[in-house]
């Protein structure tokens, strides 16, 4: 769910900034760098304040009257969100691929009659498709290794892979599945990164 959701808000985003040059559009260019210069485990405990019952959001309703839990904290919710805002980076590399666009191209293709649907199946998505395997592949092996996150914000049920195995190897002292599931998620990461080698490797055909 993250890594679909990471690369839709990416695209909608590298969409804005690549079409808007306006003063809003700079600062979503630089909003989306922002999460790579704050630590993982502030931007953790800062969104916890935030989003839990009785946090920032919830004293601010109450403040003007009303009354708003957003029961985020130990939920699915709340773990997508928050995998979510480590992922804004990767919208970069979306818009990497879109400023390549030449600007020649998309005035030619309004000029026989091109809507806005036409021109984003026909020359946009097509230019972007090397860089949406890239960011879904390191999305995808960010977040099946995640551990900080999940840990503080995930519930008991169900659980993400690293803390599965985290609790095997140190509650549990099961080895054997520590070792099993140590196994299962280097065969994820490696599908992953099979599919990061292909794409550049064949580069010049999805040009």
């Amino acid at each position: 769910m993250t890594v679909v959701l990471a690369l839709l808000i990416g695209l909608l985003l590298a969409l804005y900034i690549r079409f808007n040059q306006n003063r809003l559009s700079r600062l979503v260019m630089a909003l989306t760098i922002l999460p790579q210069f704050i630590p993982g485990l502030v931007a953790v405990y800062s969104m916890m304040l935030v989003v839990r019952n009785g946090g920032t959001l919830s004293r601010l309703a109450q403040a003007a009257g009303h009354t708003f839990n957003p029961n985020l904290m130990y939920s699915a919710k709340g773990l997508i969100m928050v995998n979510l805002w480590f992922n804004i980076p990767f919208a970069a590399l979306l818009l990497a691929s879109l400023t390549s666009i030449q600007e020649a191209s998309i005035e030619s293709a309004r000029d026989v009659g091109a809507n806005r649907w036409q021109l984003l199946q026909k020359i946009i998505l097509p230019a972007t498709y090397k860089q949406f395997f890239i960011a879904g592949a390191f999305i995808f092996m960010g977040n099946v290794g995640s551990f900080t996150t999940p840990f503080l914000m995930g519930g008991n049920t169900p659980q993400m892979l690293g803390v599965v195995l985290y609790k095997e190897f140190n509650q549990y002292l099961d080895y054997n599945r520590a070792a099993a599931l140590s196994v299962i998620l280097f065969a994820l990461c490696s599908l992953s990164a099979i599919v990061y080698v292909i794409v550049n490797m064949r580069r010049e055909k999805w040009r």
